[in-house]
């Protein structure tokens, strides 16, 4: 039945709004969490992407059909409850994804009230995957791609009286202090090659050099190892 009204709807861009990052790399932001719009999104990337995207979802779940069951729910990460390690795990998985094919393609969805959040885990990728070296590069980079492609975020408590931001200027993407707050500390691990690996990292041998010889008389005992 979701087919159905998925293929008889086709897409409508009054349902939802695209921002390609990059040619594998795609942001869709749904103008609301109903079946149009989406089925909507469903229909376009079914029709330019099929079997090469998954689709990593921050709203509420969405019919995985709809997708060819390629989603991976993300409800929750939050806005009001950010852990950066939950952040770094998305990065890491659509990482994986894009490197399991030179097809394939990672799609970022949010609703329209997301749209923070949608802003930071794309320019946190954009960090953790090299693509940009600092966190002002990439909320530039993302102003870029959004010119034209979606509407103006909802105002937020940052939002001064005549309507300019207090992050404005060359971040421009109306981040939140904690998002802004994040981005820099994931540049700073990615400037420092301290980026916590997927999975648990596996010691296989230790090699000690200059141990000192403590053999003589009266020495001092050696330090714990």
């Amino acid at each position: 039945m979701i087919k159905w009204i998925g293929s008889a709807l086709g897409y409508n861009p009054e349902f939802f709004h695209t921002r390609t990052i990059s040619d594998r790399f795609i942001e869709i932001c749904l103008q609301s969490s109903g079946q149009p719009a989406v089925c909507s999104a469903a229909a376009w990337l079914n029709e330019r992407f099929r079997g090469q995207y998954m689709v990593w979802t921050f709203s509420l779940p969405v019919p995985a059909e709809s997708f060819d069951h390629q989603v991976q729910e993300c409800s929750n990460v939050t806005s009001d409850a950010l852990v950066l390690e939950e952040i770094l795990s998305v990065c890491h998985a659509i990482e994986r994804w894009l490197e399991s094919d030179p097809a394939s393609v990672a799609v970022i969805m949010v609703t329209s009230q997301q749209q923070a959040l949608g802003r930071l885990v794309c320019c946190a990728y954009l960090l953790f995957a090299g693509v940009e070296s600092t966190a002002k590069a990439a909320a530039r980079h993302i102003v870029a791609c959004q010119e034209g492609a979606l509407p103006p975020p909802p105002k937020s408590p940052n939002d001064t009286e005549d309507g300019a931001h207090r992050d404005d200027g060359p971040w421009a993407l109306r981040l939140p202090h904690a998002h802004a707050a994040y981005l820099e500390y994931i540049e700073e691990l990615a400037r420092s090659r301290k980026l916590p690996h997927a999975g648990p990292v596996v010691l296989h041998k230790v090699v000690l050099h200059g141990v000192p010889d403590v053999a003589w008389e009266h020495a001092p005992a050696p330090p714990p190892l």
